[in-house]
């Protein structure tokens, strides 16, 4: 079965806020029915999750203006926590001749985690260690995923139960955050507790914001991490997720 790349688009504002706005050229993969402006399709994502899209043309005009309409594009933005600088890729397999074509899609949601060696990093976004924030995180102290505290900062504690990280966030200004886990028990139950409570204060941090650890290494600024802010913000009289 041969796939094919459609296209990859960074996400807009108005991409995040309304309708996705869908290359011209990738209509070619599409069938429409005859004499019909919109079709349906069903597009898997990483975690193997099925989606529902509704791609529709201008019913006038020389040109069609392809979109994703906003009732079925909306959910898929929000479950994935999709914000403006986020990037989609669409990719389509084919099996079997022109009359019997088998066609399936996919979708992958993707976000910008690092430049190395001049290149950037996208990593789906399944895989980032995005929170949303509870009572707790916001009043008491931060409760870090464990599967990213294992995988990014669980060797560096070399037996200890506390480690000072500086971490720099979004505006560019260093935050000193103190990581710990538990000293008794199986479970570590990783927390940020000193520092925290500053930023959160900093940011006007509220229950149902999201946290996002991104791995961006600056020898400058002497950090190895961006801590990014996700809210929702309203645009053109739409509440979107934003970062700050």
């Amino acid at each position: 079965m041969e796939q094919l790349h459609l296209f990859t688009k960074k996400l807009k504002p108005t991409d995040i806020s309304h309708a996705l706005s869908f290359p011209t050229h990738a209509l070619e993969a599409f069938s429409f029915p005859e004499g019909a402006h919109t079709v349906i399709f069903e597009a898997v994502d990483a975690t193997d999750n099925v989606w529902e899209f509704c791609l529709s043309t201008r019913r006038t005009g020389a040109h069609p203006k392809p979109v994703l309409l906003r009732s079925s594009w909306r959910r898929f933005v929000e479950q994935k926590g999709l914000v403006p600088e986020d990037r989609v890729a669409f990719f389509m397999e084919r099996s079997g001749e022109a009359d019997g074509m088998i066609r399936r899609y996919t979708v992958r949601a993707q976000r910008k985690v690092m430049i190395l060696m001049g290149q950037d990093i996208w990593v789906d976004v399944e895989d980032l260690p995005l929170k949303t924030l509870s009572e707790t995180d916001v009043e008491v102290r931060f409760s870090v995923p464990s599967k990213w505290f294992r995988e990014n900062l669980y060797s560096r504690f070399g037996g200890n139960f506390f480690l000072d990280l500086p971490v720099k966030d979004r505006s560019g200004e260093v935050q000193s955050f103190g990581f710990s886990v538990r000293t008794k028990g199986k479970h570590l139950k990783p927390v940020i507790s000193r520092g925290w409570r500053k930023f959160v204060h900093a940011k006007g941090l509220k229950p149902g914001n999201k946290i996002v650890f991104v791995r961006e290494n600056d020898p400058e600024m002497g950090t190895e991490y961006t801590v990014e802010v996700i809210k929702e913000i309203k645009l053109f009289g739409r509440d979107i997720q934003g970062r700050v």
